[in-house]
């Protein structure tokens, strides 16, 4: 039980608009070049709402762990060069982690309040408090490319084996799309293949983004794209056999043209991880996750 609330945690780390009837639509052949703009100093909330399901069944058995996660995070632009590449400093603020597990119970983690001094709530509150309040710095380009990305290690001095700094600044680099440099179309599509190495082995995304135009969204003009993301996993050398034997995603994503910057991002996820643990023997883990990350200017 303990490694699969681990594997929880680090699935956890990779991180409701209503719309109307769309006005203000443009021509689907006319070119819409979508790009960031940053302002020194501006600073931005980023909250991230996730919530799992997981199922993990060995034999007859199944144990399914519910979990809520929330994360706060100020994202301030410190610099901007000639080329509108910003410098950005990132800090989590705030993480709170709520579990459901019939084995272990229910128990809630909250970074703002004193940490948990037993049991897997404890384990699970030392591995993810050390990311609180340490900066991450990165640059982004207008076309969203994240590139030298730094994080210190004490903030993943929780994670062990389990990550390394190394490991988590690809994971940041493969967050933000990178725009096309040609302008977009009403229905084009463009993909994004990323690899990330992991204590457990590879794990390939492969998404797939359609410009589908501008939409009416809380009374503003937003430009929404849908993605699409498909998952591979290569086993380690001396690993257990992992295989993603099911997967379906689905997700949109809302640009805001006008300032320049994401305002909201909405994924669903389902995938069924197999995993060979002893000989003719299979854990089957079924995960379902819906993501929601909003980017808003800090009050």
């Amino acid at each position: 039980m303990r490694c699969s609330l681990s594997v929880l945690v680090l699935f956890s780390l990779l991180a409701g608009s209503q719309c109307v009837d769309a006005t203000g639509q443009e021509s689907a052949t006319t070119p819409v070049q979508l790009r960031w703009k940053f302002t020194p100093d501006e600073i931005f909330v980023l909250s991230i709402v996730q919530d799992m399901s997981m199922n993990i069944r060995i034999g007859e058995q199944d144990v399914k762990t519910q979990a809520s996660n929330k994360t706060w995070m100020d994202w301030r632009t410190s610099a901007v060069d000639a080329k509108g590449t910003a410098t950005i400093e990132s800090k989590v603020t705030r993480m709170l982690m709520e579990i459901t597990n019939p084995v272990i119970g229910q128990f809630t983690i909250d970074t703002d309040k004193p940490a948990a001094e037993t049991g897997q709530a404890a384990m699970i509150d030392k591995m993810i408090r050390p990311m609180v309040g340490i900066t991450i710095t990165n640059k982004m380009a207008p076309d969203g490319k994240v590139t030298d990305v730094e994080i210190p290690e004490e903030a993943l001095a929780g994670l062990g084996a389990m990550m390394s700094a190394d490991q988590m600044s690809q994971m940041i680099q493969n967050i933000s799309p990178t725009l096309p440099a040609e302008g977009l179309t009403i229905g084009q599509s463009w993909e994004a293949v990323a690899d990330v190495n992991m204590p457990f082995g590879v794990m390939t995304t492969n998404s797939e983004y359609t410009y589908l135009g501008t939409e009416m969204v809380q009374q503003r003009p937003l430009h929404r794209i849908d993605v699409n993301t498909r998952i591979k996993i290569v086993a380690a050398e001396g690993q257990p056999r992992l295989e993603i034997a099911e997967q379906s995603s689905g997700g949109t994503m809302w640009f805001d043209q006008e300032n320049g910057r994401l305002t909201r991002s909405d994924v669903q996820q389902e995938f069924t991880i197999e995993v060979s643990v002893l000989p003719g023997q299979t854990m089957r883990q079924k995960v379902v996750q819906k993501v929601s990350n909003v980017f808003d200017p800090k009050p």
